[in-house]
């Protein structure tokens, strides 16, 4: 059953990969079933994603692990986050924010914006 689905695993997840497969698929099933199931089960994986966002600009790393919330930017990147990941995670965590009433994840996506336009970025 959904309701026994866990997001406490020792898994180094993608940031990017997980908002838009995970979150975006959550948002949509609500969107489409009204069930409030999948709201909650997108807090509790977003939760999970927040430590990403503890950077000194706030813009996320790439990659959390789900359990520890340790977080990092692969070498691939040369340890820099990435700036194709915006216009998703602002989608989803507006959309978030809209279906729970709580405007804590449209701001975090909205502080990446901010950032982003002044020129802060140096992750």
């Amino acid at each position: 059953m959904a309701t026994e689905l866990t997001f406490d695993k020792h898994f180094e997840a993608s940031v990017f990969e997980t908002i838009i497969r995970i979150v975006g698929g959550f948002m949509s099933a609500y969107d489409l079933s009204g069930d409030e199931m999948f709201v909650g089960k997108c807090e509790q994986l977003v939760t999970r994603l927040a430590p990403a966002f503890n950077t000194p600009t706030g813009v996320p790393y790439n990659i959390v692990n789900l359990r520890t919330g340790h977080a990092k930017n692969p070498a691939w990147t040369a340890q820099a986050s990435t700036l194709a990941e915006f216009g998703t995670q602002q989608l989803e965590f507006v959309a978030l924010s809209h279906a729970t009433g709580d405007s804590k994840y449209a701001e975090m996506s909205e502080h990446i914006i901010k950032v982003s336009d002044q020129g802060e970025m140096n992750e």
